[in-house]
């Protein structure tokens, strides 16, 4: 409707639509005051707005208008001032119809009502929720994978320790909630459930933020859009310390039954009686039980097939990882490996589904050493169907529903398994076991191989070794042979021109050049030197007198003085023939390596409980680096090299035979000043 109103309340114009309104027409409105045509009521209630409008303020506001026949409209009335100089007029009235608005504003606040009535019962029910996970010591989760979103139940807060106004941690930062097995586990039925929309339910080792640790029951399932693709998680998280205390508990009991009933079978079969196991010592019981479990696991023979196949902490190599790798797929299975198992673990050679932090091997209880015994394959078609294997911990911690094992004999000994496993049952068929138990033979003739190549190369290694052994004694006996030989070249040459009373001295160097060659070749035809080495008492001075006497002619040959020290009284238990050899080399290496006219002394102090005999001389001398490396077998200094009369043997000599009597060597050099080389031994 539309109007025009004067100052004085009468009409000045109005539409058509005023008859459907008030059942008169337009034109009849002409002169007609506002009030007659509203009515006292309704006049009433828009006075206000009528004096407002004439006041030049705009009004709009809403109003049921009553019409001919009862009928009713709700509308939007809008008085807006016609204002001339200043100066208002009148004001124009339109008044627009809004029952459908009117009805679906009112059937809106039936819907708010509604939803704050739904609102009210959803809290409820989340607070009864709340309760009940917090009764059941139980949280729940969600995870919106595309957005990378977890969302946690009050009570999975509580589970963890987790402040309320912390940041969730995303699914890879979880692994602080949990122990590296677990974490490891879950990681791997969580992609499972990305990739296959498998549910899971495991056993997991969780941290709390106070430090203790428990364990959880985890359970999870996928969540789909309609293509069907994996869009995210869903699951709960359970408490279950105290009730997995009790049933490993219970599990061990009935480990001890069945067990019982095993060995009662056996002992009726055998025409023997069996004592049952008396209640009120499960703990000592159930560690009988275990022992006996893995009493063939640490067979010793069994043991020495596991060593000899050499396989034990080696890395991963693909002849083996291929036939793991084929046996997963031909079974369809998410996990196979080839275990070797020795006292203390089960070694994963080859693997491929396990999680990262036991791919290479697992402690503890596993279904591989039920195989340890046997000839055949170990074949479960749900591990949940027996009491027994429900209680093997890897079984629980790993999600273990099916699982085949076919053994690895080596040498006549179980050393391990080539083994199958599935999340879910399943029935082995004879094709499967057959397919599984040829990879094994495959596996077996590798190993086998192995261990022969093992043994080939140790027998070629000893053949060496003994080869380079022999090779050295012809070194020693060369090098040791010259000096003794050198003595009696030298006395013969004496006796052939001395006839005083010097023979009788050349006579008895003679005998001691022998007597130290004959030494020196029985220590080298003995077949451990220092086992069979005698050492008697022996003064030092008589030691260091006689090696000067045996070594005086070819001091004098070379214009070399030799001098020694006044020696303190001491004795030393030794090989004397030995010890010849020793003295010999070095008081030669002093002769070799000094000017002629120069002196070779040799001195001896005592310190507490040893004696140190030093031979020192003013030869070349050495340098830091020559003198690292003079003990060395087969290292010639530059001096040596240019004289080409040497092979380096002997230092290294000086050194085993030392060693030998229980003493030590050490050498001093300054290059043109001369070298000291110092003896020590245990005084006697």
């Amino acid at each position: 409707m539309l109007a025009y109103w004067d100052r004085d309340l009468l009409c000045r114009f109005a539409n058509p639509a005023y008859e459907r309104w008030f059942g008169r027409k337009g034109s009849s409105l002409f002169g007609t005051s506002i009030r007659d045509l509203l009515g006292p009521e309704l006049f009433a209630l828009n006075e206000p707005h009528i004096r407002a409008a004439l006041s030049g303020k705009a009004q709009q506001f809403e109003r049921i208008v009553p019409g001919p026949g009862g009928v009713s409209r709700p509308s939007l009335a809008c008085y807006i001032p016609h204002v001339v100089g200043g100066k208002v007029l009148g004001f124009v009235v339109q008044v627009t119809e809004v029952t459908a608005l009117y009805a679906a504003r009112e059937e809106l606040k039936e819907q708010v009502a509604e939803c704050g009535r739904a609102k009210a019962l959803l809290q409820k029910a989340r607070d009864e929720l709340e309760i009940a996970q917090r009764l059941g010591e139980m949280g729940s989760w969600t995870w919106d994978i595309d957005q990378d979103i977890i969302d946690w139940s009050p009570q999975l807060y509580e589970i963890f320790g987790w402040e309320r106004d912390r940041p969730l941690p995303t699914f890879e930062e979880q692994a602080t909630l949990y122990t590296a097995t677990s974490m490891a586990i879950l990681t791997m039925h969580v992609r499972r459930a990305i990739d296959f929309g498998l549910p899971y339910t495991l056993e997991l080792e969780y941290f709390h933020r106070s430090g203790r640790q428990g364990w959880l029951e985890a359970r999870g399932a996928a969540q789909r859009d309609a293509t069907g693709r994996v869009t995210g998680l869903h699951g709960t998280a359970q408490e279950i310390t105290a009730r997995r205390a009790a049933r490993q508990s219970a599990a061990q009991s009935a480990h001890i039954d069945e067990l019982e009933r095993e060995l009662a079978d056996a002992c009726s079969r055998n025409g023997v009686s069996a004592s049952p196991m008396q209640p009120g010592v499960q703990l000592e019981d159930s560690t009988r039980v275990s022992r006996a479990v893995e009493r063939p696991r640490s067979a010793p023979e069994r043991l020495e097939a596991v060593r000899a196949s050499g396989l034990l902490d080696t890395p991963a190599e693909e002849s083996f990882d291929g036939l793991t790798s084929l046996a997963a797929r031909m079974l369809k299975v998410p996990a196979c490996f080839i275990s070797i198992v020795d006292e203390k673990r089960d070694f994963y050679k080859s693997q491929i589904g396990l999680p990262a932090d036991i791919a290479r091997g697992l402690k503890g209880r596993t279904l591989c050493h039920y195989t340890l015994e046997r000839q055949e394959a170990l074949i479960i078609s749900d591990t949940q169907a027996s009491k027994l294997w429900r209680a093997v911990p890897t079984v629980r911690e790993l999600g273990v529903r099916a699982y085949i094992g076919v053994p690895l004999i080596l040498n006549g000994q179980n050393i391990g398994s080539f083994c199958a496993i599935d999340m879910v049952p399943r029935p082995w068929n004879d094709g499967e076991l057959e397919m599984l138990r040829q990879l094994s033979i495959s596996a077996t003739r590798e190993i086998a191989l192995r261990a022969a190549m093992k043994a080939s190369e140790a027998m070629e290694a000893a053949a060496c070794a003994q080869a380079l052994e022999k090779e050295r004694l012809v070194a020693v006996v060369a090098h040791d042979l010259r000096t003794p030989l050198q003595i009696l070249q030298l006395a013969t040459h004496l006796i052939q021109r001395d006839s005083s009373n010097e023979r009788a001295r050349v006579t008895a160097r003679m005998q001691s050049a022998l007597t130290m060659m004959k030494t020196m070749i029985d220590g080298l035809m003995r077949e451990n030197a220092d086992a069979t080495t005698v050492r008697l008492p022996v003064n030092v001075t008589d030691l260091a007198q006689d090696s000067l006497e045996m070594m005086a002619p070819i001091a004098q040959r070379a214009s070399i003085s030799l001098s020694l020290a006044e020696f303190p009284d001491a004795t030393v238990r030794v090989d004397y023939g030995q010890m010849l050899r020793v003295l010999g080399n070095l008081v030669g290496n002093a002769i070799k390596y000094s000017p002629a006219g120069s002196s070779v002394h040799l001195s001896c102090r005592r310190g507490d409980g040893t004696v140190r005999l030093s031979v020192c001389d003013n030869g070349v001398g050495m340098d830091e680096s020559e003198v690292a490396l003079a003990f060395d077998r087969g290292w010639q200094g530059v001096e040596a090299q240019a004289r080409g009369d040497g092979a380096g043997l002997g230092l290294a000599i000086v050194k085993t035979l030392v060693a030998q009597q229980n003493g030590t060597v050490s050498l001093e050099s300054t290059p043109g000043e001369g070298t000291v080389v110092t003896v020590t031994l245990p005084c006697w």
